[in-house]
């Protein structure tokens, strides 16, 4: 006798959020869903549906109390420092809890009346000092959980799982050891208990898991449930020897996925007794069937012979090259599935957007394909991403699991910058939005024209955008001040033969600007390199230089110039790695009107120019409109990289930085 999956699902129970340790109890828009999947049969009894894709808007994030010390990294050479989880902002660098540095790309407002936690950790083998973090009962967090002491799960160790705040009080009421990893040692917790609710805040970071650390001992927190659901059904309920490969974008989130699977397998009393665990899989022995969870950076991809594959997070995929090779490999299975669950993203070039596009059109009676199943919830393209109505017609779940105080907190921030207003139209409505899009909102620049305080005996960041064909050269330099501001000083240099066509290219007075000291004029007709070297060299002279950040393009004979004269110089990428956290902070300095600029025309007019792109993390960086725009930005690019080598930002193309010891 078959087994209906809603009945299955039944059995299950939730692990997270505000729904942890309550049975899972499907929406209506998800019974409905599945009932459509599994139980719409074809004259043979096999099902009809051989591929479906689930369009779901990105849940809420989980939040931390306002004094809760998070490490980041801001100092020059990429010093770290803790700062208070109220004041991260968004372009802050924060820590993965496997080493590597992540972006936050959304912070919300304080957020009050919030049922909160006191949670203590400690550490039984060092004698370092307790630990103290406050949460909101749904927040996430990566812990080993042991009946035995702490001594035990040390010498070991328990696999980690992710559970909530709640969760852990009522697994230290129940006299369990929870334990989290931190650096290569654990944390024990020695109580957690409610509290009086106090102000909360939220971040996201560009990390498909959403983990941080947390705490100045560097404690791990969480920021897919029905896809384990799916996966665990089709394991146990579809074809014998059936195999289920849940496949996602990277490493991280493979592995959440997999934890999901095995607290549900943990959560029903028969599948635990009948389903042996391991580090990537879950095996049903008595029905020769197994669940594997995989990335698409998986070195091998082949060897598989699916019965289902859910492809989770589709829209972080950069190609179908692992997709294709499971889909063909599911030619001998009498009725294979194949499920994309995703949101929406902003490459329309990648695999996701086309397989997107023809679900739509199959909804849409464009296209007859009777295998294919689209559920996509989703804003409709020109809806106001602004109004609660768009909200709930995008997320099924608004007002349930969906909490209206967290999207007025993010759509508040969209509204001030463009590409958080990206993020938000993607991940929480559901609506696929180009890479690029007008960075300053009209009149946020002019209002940091402020006159620049004095600079003597200041430390200075200098960066430099070199001219290609017929874009300008810029210089800008950067002064941090105590308070947080910044000072600039922007000039840009452009061939004295070509000035006047150039002004009626690009409809600006170079020549007026050139008479006012913010354009030199160099000889020729191409840009004279050398007199942008002798500017550098004589501003060095008179100002307190600490290093200049150069464009890698074309820059050798500069950099080895300089680098004769003393100049620190720092070779800058020009990709989303070097550009997204300085341009975050840009962003958010500008916001905050906390630069000064004197009103410099050429930086004002280059700095309307820019555009934003996106990609599918979350990362940004400045372009122009398109390559053969007359719309420069040259000295909108130096000033981000004067502000990265400001933060400490430098680094190579394909170089990460790596936490190796906490």
């Amino acid at each position: 006798m078959s087994v209906d999956i809603r009945d299955f699902i039944a059995l299950l129970k939730h692990s997270r959020g505000d729904f942890a340790g309550k049975p899972f109890v499907l929406e209506k828009w998800q019974d409905e869903y599945l009932d459509r999947l599994f139980n719409t049969k074809r004259p043979d009894g096999l099902r009809q549906y051989r591929t479906s894709l689930l369009a779901l808007p990105r849940k809420n994030g989980k939040a931390l109390s306002l004094d809760t010390p998070i490490l980041t990294v801001q100092e020059p050479r990429g010093a770290g420092v803790f700062k208070a989880m109220g004041d991260i902002a968004v372009g802050d660098a924060v820590f993965h809890p496997g080493g590597k540095l992540l972006k936050v790309t959304a912070a919300t407002e304080p957020m009050v009346a919030r049922p909160c936690y006191e949670v203590r950790f400690y550490w039984p083998w060092n004698g370092m000092d307790d630990e103290v973090i406050v949460a909101d009962e749904g927040h996430l967090w990566q812990v080993a959980v042991s009946e035995r002491s702490t001594v035990a799960c040390r010498s070991n160790p328990e696999p980690m799982r992710i559970v909530t705040t709640a969760e852990i009080a009522a697994m230290v009421e129940a006299g369990l050891f929870v334990c989290a990893a931190c650096g290569g040692r654990r944390a024990a917790v020695r109580s957690c208990k409610r509290t009086p609710s106090v102000p909360v805040r939220c971040i996201e970071v560009d990390s498909p898991d959403g983990m941080f650390l947390a705490g100045r001992s560097l404690i791990p927190t969480h920021n897919s449930a029905l896809s384990a659901a799916i996966g665990l059904y089709m394991m146990c309920c579809d074809d014998i020897g059936a195999e289920v490969i849940v496949a996602a974008g990277d490493r991280s989130q493979a592995a959440l996925l997999h934890t999901a699977a095995k607290q549900f397998v943990e959560s029903c009393p028969s599948l635990s007794k009948r389903c042996r665990v391991y580090r990537n899989s879950i095996v049903l022995p008595e029905r020769n069937a197994s669940m594997f969870c995989i990335s698409s950076e998986a070195g091998t991809k082949h060897g598989y012979n699916p019965s289902c594959v859910l492809v989770d997070e589709y829209h972080v995929f950069p190609d179908r090259e692992l997709v294709d090779v499971l889909e063909t490999g599911m030619g001998s299975r009498s009725q294979p599935l194949t499920i994309y669950i995703t949101t929406a993203g902003t490459n329309k070039n990648g695999p996701c957007y086309k397989d997107w596009e023809r679900a739509e059109k199959i909804r849409d009676g464009i296209l007859r394909d009777d295998t294919f199943l689209p559920c996509i919830y989703a804003a409709a393209p020109d809806a106001d991403p602004f109004i609660e109505e768009t909200w709930k017609a995008a997320n099924p779940n608004y007002g349930i699991t969906l909490k209206p105080d967290y999207f007025h907190q993010m759509a508040n921030r969209a509204k001030q910058s463009p590409s958080d207003e990206i993020v938000f139209r993607t991940l929480h409505l559901d609506q696929w939005c180009s890479t690029t899009a007008k960075w300053i909102r009209h009149g946020a620049w002019e209002a940091n024209g402020g006159p620049l305080r004095p600079t003597a005996d200041r430390p200075c960041y200098c960066g430099v955008d070199l001219a290609s064909t017929t874009d300008t050269t810029a210089f800008v330099a950067l002064w941090p001040d105590a308070d947080g501001t910044y000072d600039i000083h922007a000039h840009i240099f452009i061939p004295e033969d070509t000035a006047e066509e150039a002004s009626k290219r690009d409809r600006v007075p170079y020549l007026q600007w050139a008479k006012e000291g913010y354009v030199t004029l160099t000889e020729g007709d191409i840009c004279d390199y050398d007199a942008v070297r002798d500017y550098v060299l004589s501003f060095a002279g008179k100002n307190l230089v600490r290093s200049v950040a150069i464009d890698r393009y074309n820059a050798t004979q500069m950099t080895t110039q300089l680098v004769a004269e003393g100049i620190d110089v720092k070779p800058y990428g020009q990709g989303f790695v070097s550009m997204s956290a300085p341009s975050k902070l840009l962003e958010t300095l500008i916001l905050g009107k906390r630069l000064r600029h004197a009103g410099n025309p050429v930086l004002a007019w280059q700095m309307s120019n820019v555009q934003i792109r996106v990609d599918d993390a979350g990362n940004i960086k400045p372009s122009k409109k398109n390559a053969n725009s007359t719309a420069r930005i040259d000295s909108a690019v130096a000033l981000i990289m004067a502000l990265g080598v400001s933060s400490g930002e430098v680094r190579g193309p394909d170089d990460e930085p790596q936490l190796l010891v906490f």
